[in-house]
């Protein structure tokens, strides 16, 4: 916060556009905690109070998504005429070059949960499922992401279940080669007690990927059709594992799913982003 003020005074100092963008934002003390709730007037008063006294001025308030922007109006009391929604820009180019899977169930099938190890992600959650489906078909594998403060529970937790074929995402040497493990994977799971649209759906989206995540994910109604190109589930281990089983005793839903998500994310291209974007700016005379 003091460094987004030193900013904003900086840029107004020197007659620069500014544009407030956030997420919604949520009433937590860190990382660990798993309220769903808001900031509101209710609970947050002088933090809110504050937020609006020291962004006062911004040419536009851009919330990402529709929580966001009523949480911008109604709680904090920005201008409402210069407050908007849209979505978090991604560059997902490289995503779309990945084949579809095409599989067979004697194949290798990875289940990728590509988001930080936090307790609203629940990754000891998704130890659980994994935990079940490997004792049932041993070619399955874990790919995990190795950031997080829940790393050294969710060793624990491996070893003491001695549970196999599970891998640390921990040797990635760039951001630009993320997309290799979207392409190396086969499904995403998520089972998040909260989140605002995960970027992880949309890169999965884009790569042709299974997915299997949770009821508790904003923003996502328009490209997530249940049973149709994802399957989402109640936060219950046992319908996370029959989703998964629905893919790899029936690979042929990989590619039908991979190649309905492709088509309902083709708007979050880069060259469709770019457009809204500018388009967005242009109508609030930031460009």
């Amino acid at each position: 916060m003091k460094w987004h003020l030193i900013i904003f005074k900086l840029a107004k100092l020197f007659n620069k556009k500014v544009v407030f963008l956030s997420e919604p934002l949520r009433y937590v003390k860190s990382d660990r905690d798993q309220s769903n709730d808001l900031r509101t007037l209710k609970n947050s008063e002088k933090e809110l109070n504050v937020l609006n006294k020291f962004f006062r001025g911004a040419d536009l308030y851009l919330g990402m998504g529709q929580v966001a922007q009523k949480q911008f109006i109604e709680e904090i009391g920005f201008d409402i005429e210069k407050v908007n929604w849209t979505s978090y820009p991604q560059d997902l180019e490289e995503y779309y070059t990945h084949p579809l899977r095409v599989k067979n169930k004697s194949d290798v099938f990875r289940i990728l949960f590509a988001n930080r190890l936090i307790d609203r992600y629940q990754p000891l959650f998704v130890l659980k499922v994994f935990e079940e489906i490997v004792e049932k078909y041993p070619n399955t594998e874990l790919l995990m992401n190795s950031d997080g403060p829940l790393h050294s529970e969710c060793v624990a937790y491996i070893n003491n279940k001695q549970i196999k074929n599970v891998k640390f995402l921990n040797q990635i040497d760039s951001w630009n080669n993320m997309h290799l493990i979207y392409k190396d994977s086969d499904i995403l799971i998520l089972p998040a007690t909260y989140s605002n649209g995960n970027g992880t759906i949309y890169e999965a989206r884009a790569s042709g990927m299974g997915v299997v995540m949770s009821n508790q994910i904003n923003h996502i109604e328009y490209h997530s059709k249940n049973n149709i190109n994802c399957f989402i589930c109640e936060l219950k281990v046992e319908d996370f594992i029959k989703s998964i089983v629905k893919y790899i005793e029936n690979p042929e839903i990989l590619v039908s799913h991979g190649e309905i998500s492709r088509k309902l994310v083709e708007e979050r291209k880069n060259e469709n982003t770019a457009k809204e974007y500018f388009e967005l700016f242009q109508n609030y005379g930031i460009v």
